[in-house]
């Protein structure tokens, strides 16, 4: 199978990380690692995604005490990054034990000064725990470093504009900035500096704040929009776009992008992104329906969120990202019956082992109401 990435074409190679996420605890270790290294190597874009979902999947077949051999070939390689994203991996899930997490930040340190133009976008694996104050700072002291010397490296710009996304937004948008102007056609950067404003905005309290940094927000999504030309990309940053527009009570702006997402949808080669286009463009929809009055469309929406719309194979998500405001609020509407189809549906697309589903439509046929967790939308539905 290695031979379809080195040889193939790309479908091939989507080919063949498709049948190793299918039958993943098949391969041997080696051989699934061989096979990564040569998918992360072959410099196509369309499989970028499918790559770190195998690499994710790879990793839940180690143990801490299993990466001791994996990370001693990195202690003279780092340029393995399919070898390092597994140790972060399991580092990262297992991070609660003082040893490890001494361990996953040495390693960080070691990305930091060694690789800063590192190409690994598992944001959370290359951040430290959120209460380790000290080597936050210790870290972001090193990216600053980093920066001054590669100021016109919109790699190293942007890895460190990410890391200080997280705790200091006066530097995370400076370097966002910088990144857009060393690499003006890239839509990456005003992507992640909108998403940052985005952030920024939910973060602070003063309503005219709220007004300045959604313009900003929408403004930087609608240009990486205009320059993403890739059909995988796309839709990202149009599900993004379209949700700040319905945050911020754009509601035909909203719309008109949502049914975009839906009708382009079987461009993407990517099923786990036509799934969120079909998801999130339906919530939104269902969501002004359910504003205006319409709740019979609202319960179509929903139904439709989790319903492939043609013959490709479309991915949803588990239940710890599904978007569930709608859902809530038509259970609070007394729409029991529509939420218990649309439960029903999501136990079919999800993962197999997964009992959430289940016991929430046990719940409804018991009389009770289920709280179906939180959202990741504001209510903006009114």
């Amino acid at each position: 199978m290695t031979g379809d990435l080195e040889h193939g074409s790309e479908l091939a190679a989507r080919t063949a990380l498709n049948i190793y996420m299918d039958f993943a605890r098949e391969f041997s270790v080696d051989s699934a690692l061989e096979l990564l290294r040569k998918a992360r190597s072959a410099g196509w874009h369309s499989i970028d995604n499918k790559v770190c979902q195998a690499i994710c999947r790879l990793s839940s077949r180690f143990q801490a005490e299993d990466i001791d051999e994996l990370e001693l070939t990195l202690r003279d390689n780092m340029s393995d990054t399919t070898s390092l994203i597994v140790v972060l991996w399991v580092l990262f899930m297992n991070d609660s034990i003082n040893s490890i997490h001494e361990r996953r930040n040495r390693l960080i340190t070691r990305i930091i000064t060694e690789i800063p133009d590192h190409d690994i976008r598992e944001l959370p694996l290359i951040t430290p725990s959120m209460n380790d104050t000290e080597f936050w700072q210790e870290c972001l002291s090193l990216w600053v470093a980093q920066v001054r010397v590669w100021r016109n490296n919109p790699a190293v710009l942007g890895n460190a504009a990410q890391f200080a996304s997280f705790c200091d937004y006066n530097t995370s948008a400076e370097w966002f900035l910088q990144c857009k102007r060393v690499d003006p056609t890239n839509p990456a950067w005003p992507h992640q500096l909108g998403l940052l404003y985005l952030r920024e905005q939910n973060r602070r309290g003063v309503p005219t704040d709220h007004e300045v940094l959604s313009a900003m927000a929408i403004s930087e999504l609608e240009q990486a929009l205009s320059l993403s030309k890739h059909a995988d990309d796309k839709p990202a940053v149009e599900i993004d776009l379209m949700t700040a527009l319905f945050d911020n009570r754009r509601f035909a702006e909203a719309r008109s992008h949502a049914n975009s997402l839906i009708r382009e949808c079987h461009i993407n080669p990517d099923p786990w992104q036509r799934g969120l286009s079909v998801f999130n463009s339906n919530t939104i929809l269902g969501l002004m329906s359910l504003a205006e009055g319409d709740a019979a469309k609202a319960k179509d929406h929903l139904l439709a969120s989790v319903t492939p719309p043609d013959e490709q194979i479309y991915y949803f998500f588990p239940p710890r990202v599904f978007e569930m405001l709608l859902a809530k609020k038509l259970l609070k509407n007394g729409e029991f019956a529509s939420v218990r189809s649309f439960l029903i549906l999501c136990s079919k697309a999800s993962d197999p082992d997964s009992s959430i589903f289940s016991k929430w439509i046990r719940e409804i046929d018991q009389g009770l109401t289920p709280d179906l967790g939180s959202h990741l939308y504001k209510d903006s539905s009114g």
